[in-house]
């Protein structure tokens, strides 16, 4: 019985995607400047998306737990025609 109750053996990964772990001080006041709304232009949308994805991938926490799981990432889709230039 003390088998079944016993839980997995997990690793955790405190990944911090806050702005403050943006290196350019002006990028880090654009982003910390923007409204707290619903209402966002698409401007504004994308450099949040791509603020997002700099903070994410240059978290130490992050790329080891890409490494743990065995991920890696592609620079982008083929384009060949097929169904992946959808994408």
């Amino acid at each position: 019985m003390a088998d079944e109750l016993k839980g997995p053996d997990l690793d955790s990964f405190a990944i911090d995607a806050s702005f403050a772990a943006l290196r350019d001080n002006a990028e880090f006041d654009y982003r910390n400047s923007l409204p707290t709304t619903f209402v966002l232009s698409g401007e504004a949308v994308d450099c949040l998306r791509a603020a997002a994805g700099t903070i994410i991938m240059a978290s130490p926490e992050f790329r080891r737990l890409l490494k743990d799981v065995g991920v890696r990432f592609v620079a982008e889709p083929p384009t060949t025609g097929g169904p992946a230039a959808a994408y």
